[in-house]
């Protein structure tokens, strides 16, 4: 197991050194998850962590409190559950939570524009593509044409930036989120056992999916305004 120096972003696999232990990150496609999948996330936190999860601005939950032996434990489980994640061309795109189909087709287009381009490794880990009302180093609309993506990032690579011109991102207030109820996390903190509670309610509540948000704050989408 390689670790991450303080400062760089940590994989799944290569975990960052904490005052609390090691902490890996999990990184949802495009930030969406089932509800199984959210009850699982939390076990795995509270076996091999200290059951302590933070929500980032990016579309990923981190798990704190590992140890070496708890975090090689931690991802044979989550690997086998098909939690895991580490593709670096994925998890350069952050779509808006709160965006449908056209935002997630965008997505998806510029992932496989991604994938074929020769500049990916020279382009800095921080710099992302941000589709939908979020905050990113380069933006997207929903339906935009990806290749004005990969000419904005090739912009950022000859000028030597390692990051892009993030614009502010509006304020949204948990609660209902568009016509979404969602749960704010205080300062993007929850606890496993608090997690794998709400995964439940909201299932019992029609919930069909949960997705991450910039906003600190966990959409479930099809719920019964009553969860909140």
């Amino acid at each position: 197991m390689s670790v991450a120096p303080r400062g760089w972003c940590p994989t799944t696999l290569k975990p960052m050194e904490t005052g609390d232990g090691l902490l890996t990150r999990l990184r949802p496609g495009f930030g969406r998850l089932g509800l199984d999948a959210l009850g699982r996330i939390a076990d795995l936190a509270r076996r091999h962590g200290n059951g302590a999860i933070d929500a980032t601005r990016r579309g990923a939950l981190q798990i704190r409190g590992l140890t070496p032996e708890s975090h090689r434990a931690f991802v044979g489980e989550a690997l086998a559950a098909g939690l895991a994640r580490d593709d670096d061309v994925e998890h350069r795109v952050l779509v808006d939570p709160l965006g449908g189909e056209p935002a997630l087709a965008t997505a998806r287009a510029l992932v496989a524009a991604l994938a074929g381009w020769p500049s990916l490794a020279l382009l800095p880990a921080k710099i992302g593509f941000a589709i939908g009302e979020v905050e990113g180093d380069i933006p997207l609309a929903p339906g935009a044409d990806v290749a004005g993506a990969l000419h904005a990032a090739e912009a950022l690579i000859a000028r030597g930036a390692r990051r892009g011109v993030v614009a502010p991102m509006a304020a949204r207030r948990p609660g209902l989120l568009g016509q979404t109820p969602s749960i704010g996390l205080p300062f993007g903190r929850i606890e496993a056992g608090t997690l794998a509670l709400l995964a439940r309610l909201a299932a019992a509540r029609g919930a069909s999916e949960a997705r991450l948000t910039p906003w600190r704050a966990l959409l479930f989408v099809g719920a019964a305004p009553a969860l909140l």
